[in-house]
């Protein structure tokens, strides 16, 4: 049985919750010439804290990726899963006439990972093809220090 990090565990839940923290900012429509020095002051805190949810997060999964190895199954789900929700999204926006359909958003769905569309998966599966790389990296370094 695998032994679970929790203390990992919970530094992705805080990740999560200042990566969601920090959308609910960037997305929300704040007018900030209205609002005072300390509410504007916490808005770009919990923007901060979204950018460093990011970095946390991206931080721990090249740790646990360096623990593993490369299997292409894994790539497979990670880029189906993406298609499924890039495709599905766009079609019920088409579908409930939130959006056009135009050429260029086709395109963005059907290819979500090679257009960047989501940018977040496309550096993750970036990262994921070049860890056995930077392992055989890591390796290396280790053998002449």
């Amino acid at each position: 049985m695998k032994k679970r990090a929790s203390n990992f565990e919970l530094l992705r839940i805080i990740s999560m919750f200042l990566i969601v923290a920090g959308h609910v900012t960037w997305q929300t429509k704040f007018s900030y010439n209205e609002l005072n020095l300390l509410h504007r002051i916490s808005i770009q805190a919990l923007w901060m804290g979204g950018e460093l949810g990011v970095w946390g997060f991206t931080l721990i999964s090249a740790y646990f990726l360096s623990q593993s190895r490369f299997k292409l199954k894994s790539l497979k789900k990670i880029w189906g899963i993406t298609l499924f929700y890039s495709i599905s999204i766009y079609l019920l926006l088409v579908v409930f006439h939130i959006i056009p359909i135009n050429l260029k958003d086709v395109i963005k769905s059907f290819f979500p990972v090679l257009t960047g569309n989501y940018w977040y998966v496309s550096a993750y599966i970036g990262m994921y093809l070049l860890f056995p790389y930077m392992n055989l990296v890591i390796e290396t370094v280790k053998s002449f220090v």
